[in-house]
């Protein structure tokens, strides 16, 4: 098991991580079943939201709202329609939080912590994703402001069991042939200005005004009691 003692550091106003031209990127989303897991601290509001992540230039992406820090989102659709789920889900400022975006055809789980929402959407093909972005949204204003430990993108639908071994057990992923994209802290590399991915896939990530953070003091699951 990997030990954890990094995680990227996100100013909120430029930082940003691009993941281009990945074929299997791509073909997760255009697909109906994918799943993405993230370590996030928010150190303070954004007033345009901070963004987790975003699949493509015409939008499936997800933020934490800028005002209640509600997990929210837009799902687009290769026939350019979309929905937009709204959680429920109210992330915790200042410190660490599980996140779990999880679609399986015509539904959406999205987990914060030990808490979890099924929202009902389409079951559609989504929208090629050319340009995979970590940290940022689809504007030069939305932009994560604090930490992300650890991204993990899967091109299957996580079952539970899973998602808590996850939890419980951060850089220790499950089904390693499934994932398609797992940066963490630790694979940070500022003078070469990449984010190394640990997939088969090396879907690496060229940073933007993003820094390494040592957090080995932190504690991550301190939801658990």
């Amino acid at each position: 098991m990997i030990q954890y003692g990094y995680a990227g550091s996100f100013n909120g106003s430029s930082s940003i991580v691009v993941i281009s031209d990945s074929s299997s990127i791509s073909d997760t989303f255009i697909s109906s079943k994918w799943t993405v897991v993230m370590w996030v601290k928010v150190s303070g509001k954004n007033t345009a939201g901070n963004a987790l992540m975003l699949f493509n230039t015409v939008p499936t992406r997800f933020w934490i709202e800028p005002n209640t820090f509600e997990i929210q989102g837009q799902i687009k659709y290769s026939d350019n329609t979309s929905d937009n789920p709204t959680s429920g889900l109210y992330a915790l400022s200042s410190k660490w939080n599980f996140i779990v975006i999880s679609k399986n055809r015509d539904s959406v789980d999205i987990t914060l912590n030990t808490n979890k929402t099924t929202i009902s959407v389409q079951n559609k093909d989504g929208v090629d994703p050319s340009v995979f972005r970590v940290g940022a949204g689809s504007s030069t204003t939305e932009f994560l402001n604090g930490f992300i430990l650890e991204t993990i993108l899967y091109d299957k639908k996580l079952t539970d069991s899973e998602i808590s071994h996850i939890y419980h057990n951060p850089y220790d992923p499950v089904d390693y042939d499934s994932i398609v994209l797992w940066l963490i802290g630790n694979t940070i590399d500022t003078s070469a200005g990449t984010w190394y991915d640990l997939s088969q896939y090396k879907n690496n990530g060229t940073l933007t005004d993003v820094t390494k953070t040592d957090i080995s003091r932190e504690t991550l699951v301190e939801v658990l009691g």
